[in-house]
């Protein structure tokens, strides 16, 4: 893979066990310095999703025995393909983020019969809150970004401002955007709940439904989800 993005990615590990049962441990330029950075590419091509094939079970790669960084992430993704994203999330090393602004933003949304998620994501960079109408809970259609401490880590003003609402809205295709800072809500929170609201009455026909940070339409959502599944055998 280069830099084209498809749709869908068929991504197979072309090696089994050999005739003693061991897993070889030789996986070309993914084995040699910075073989990381191809990995990242293969698996980040994809728009919608990532159908892996392999014939040999994650705990099967020893890669343990090995120094390259290429094997050690490989098996860290299939193991995330065979177990699903929920492992991540319950991953005690996915340090769970205290932002008292963030909780106060969804509790007043939550009395107001919204759906909402808080830290979504599965990289460092995570949207804030994800609100959805209460009768469709799982199709957000608001990404609520706040000026918290993940914020302030950014170093430049175009990765605090700019470049995660183009991400969110031009790759990742959410209906709605809105961002949230401190003192606005402190001084006007019920207007501020008010607007975020309104943002989601308002938010395009067609809800989307977000799986795996990519967004689907209603009718590729139902025939992904009757065709897609990740392989491992």
């Amino acid at each position: 893979m280069q830099g084209d993005e498809r749709d869908a990615i068929l991504f197979s590990i072309a090696l089994s066990v050999n005739e003693k049962g061991f897993l070889p441990l030789n996986f070309g330029p993914l084995q040699s310095a910075g073989g990381e950075r191809r990995l990242n590419v293969a698996v980040t091509r994809a728009r919608r999703q990532v159908l892996l094939f392999a014939s040999f079970d994650p705990a099967e790669l020893r890669a343990e025995q090995t120094s390259s960084v290429g094997v050690k992430h490989l098996k860290s993704y299939l193991e995330m393909a065979a177990s699903g994203t929920e492992a991540l999330e319950a991953d005690p090393r996915r340090t769970a983020i205290v932002d008292r602004h963030r909780d106060d933003i969804a509790a007043e949304l939550r009395m107001r019969g919204l759906a909402v998620k808080t830290d979504v994501g599965l990289s460092d960079f995570r949207v804030d809150l994800s609100d959805a109408p209460a009768d469709v809970p799982d199709r957000p259609v608001l990404a609520v970004l706040l000026d918290g401490d993940s914020w302030k880590s950014r170093r430049t003003v175009a990765d605090r401002d700019g470049l995660p609402t183009e991400v969110l809205k031009n790759l990742m295709h959410w209906p709605a955007v809105e961002r949230v800072w401190l003192p606005g809500w402190l001084h006007a929170h019920e207007a501020v709940a008010d607007r975020l609201e309104l943002a989601i009455a308002a938010a395009p026909d067609g809800l989307r439904l977000l799986t795996l940070g990519q967004a689907l339409t209603d009718s590729e959502a139902t025939d992904l989800q009757s065709e897609s599944r990740t392989c491992i055998k």
